[in-house]
């Protein structure tokens, strides 16, 4: 009988204890901190998602490769530099230390491919390419990540939308 007592005490414990934590965080803001920062950087996502989609259908309706550099310059280098000012700019307005720095590798990424793009203009090597949107994509990897492991932390789960690219 002592026994089911204490266990029954002990759960009571563990499971307050598990609560007090959720709790904590949503005090603290947190779960509305994560939940802001993900409802403010939708609109960044939302941009770089339709920019790659217009990449496609210009690489598939392209006739030479010219089209492609033309496209390149005039389009996808500006749209992706306004998406690294913007990044940058949202980054600084992060008032948690952790998140900041988890924001950071999103605008790194952004970064990284920005200079795999220009890299391609000066010398149209596509292996050097690929090799740098590869590391950009494992920057990326590691925001998403860190991002799903700090929303853990804090009492939360996220549900990412995946487009088919």
């Amino acid at each position: 009988m002592l026994k089911k007592v204490m266990m029954v005490f002990v759960s009571v414990i563990v499971l307050g204890i598990v609560s007090g934590c959720s709790i904590i965080h949503t005090i603290n803001g947190n779960v509305g901190l994560m939940e802001d920062y993900l409802e403010d950087t939708n609109g960044m996502t939302d941009k770089y998602v339709n920019l790659q989609i217009q990449s496609e259908q210009a690489f598939e309706t392209a006739e030479f490769e010219e089209d492609i550099v033309v496209y390149t310059e005039e389009t996808f280098i500006p749209t992706l530099e306004q998406l690294v000012v913007e990044s940058e700019e949202y980054g600084e307005q992060i008032d948690n230390e952790r998140l900041q720095e988890i924001h950071q590798l999103y605008t790194q990424s952004l970064q990284i491919e920005l200079d795999a793009e220009y890299q391609w203009l000066i010398d149209l090597d596509p292996d050097q390419y690929m090799d740098t949107i590869l590391e950009a994509r494992e920057i990326d990897d590691q925001f998403v990540e860190q991002l799903e492991e700090l929303a853990g932390e804090w009492g939360m789960e996220i549900e990412w939308e995946y487009y088919d690219l």
